[in-house]
């Protein structure tokens, strides 16, 4: 299991959520601000949870995915 998505699962675990706008919401149910983050061709929105004192990053886009799909979302390679 990668730790993408030990992250993914961590973050569901701890009660981050999504809106119907395919916003990420604190367990608080506040809006996550996030971040971009960005590769050599593409921009990717990215938030953070902290696992054993380290800010790990999460991909929006597969974390919306996850929320929706659940785990078949994680044995895709593309989302």
């Amino acid at each position: 299991m990668s730790k993408s998505n030990e992250m993914i699962r961590l973050a569901s675990q701890r009660g981050y959520t999504v809106n119907k706008d395919g916003e990420v919401l604190n367990p608080k149910g506040g809006k996550v601000m996030g971040s971009i983050r960005k590769t050599k061709k593409y921009f990717y929105k990215t938030f953070g949870i902290t696992y054993l004192g380290v800010s790990r990053p999460i991909l929006v886009h597969r974390f919306v995915a996850y929320k929706k799909f659940g785990e078949a979302a994680l044995e895709g390679e593309c989302i």
